[in-house]
Parts: structure tokens; sequence; C-alpha cells
């Protein structure tokens, strides 16, 4: 489990963070500062069960459109944002969940986001086997 609490760090996450992290099944981002995560941030993490952010300062542009895309085993997503309007996400895109993450989603959470106004068309078509969505 890679869990990061209450921690400062912003900015871009840095380039490889999670390269040598194959084996890991759970990551918990909570409070960080982080709001940029690039394509390859998550490369080989094929064995990723959950993701869940809460009390973040995520956006729109947080996320390039591929990043996600080894998420083969991805179970859980949560967004739990809680933010203060203006500074959180506007937009759920559906090119987060075409790749590899939708295929195996259960659970989908973008709860507590008070600027979400938009779920663009298509974040659905990928999630064959989701149970439980929250928004």
């Amino acid at each position: 489990q890679f869990s990061m609490w209450g921690n400062r760090f912003s900015g871009a996450v840095p380039q490889g963070i999670f390269r040598d992290t194959r084996k890991l099944e759970r990551m918990m981002l909570y409070g960080n500062d982080w709001d940029v995560f690039p394509d390859g941030t998550f490369d080989g993490l094929t064995n990723l069960e959950i993701m869940s952010w809460a009390d973040t300062k995520l956006v729109d542009n947080s996320f390039s459109d591929d990043v996600f895309d080894d998420l083969h085993s991805l179970q859980w997503f949560d967004i739990i944002q809680m933010a203060d309007r203006g500074r959180g996400l506007k937009t759920a895109k559906a090119r987060w969940f075409q790749g590899g993450m939708g295929k195996n989603l259960l659970r989908l959470a973008m709860w507590g986001n008070p600027d979400l106004d938009k779920i663009e068309d298509g974040v659905f078509d990928n999630l064959d086997s989701i149970e439980m969505v929250y928004f």
C-alpha cells in the first residue's frame, strides 16, 4: 500500500515516482497538493486495485488523457474533494475510463466536488463491471 496523508507536496508528481512499485495494490493520496499527473505517472501499476484521493487540489487539467491506461486491475477509483468552490474538478472526462482502467472498475466515486458540473458523454461506456457510482 502507498499512502500519503496530510503532506503538502505540490505541483507535478515527480517523474518515475512509482516506477519500482509494480506490486502495489492500493494507493491513497489524502491531503496532498499535487495537482499534475502527467502521462506515464501510473505506467506499470497493473496490480493496483484501489486508487483514492481526498482533500487535494485536483483540477480539470491535473490528469493527462492517457494517465490511467495501465491500471487494468483497478476496482475502486475515488476522488473525494470536499473542496471550496472554485478550486476543484469541473468535468468527469470520458477518456480517463476508456483505457485499461475502466475494464474491471466496480466503484467510481467523485463526490464532494462542488465545482463538478459536467460528465462527458461516454464516461460509462467502458465500465462493464461497474456496481457503484457516486457523484
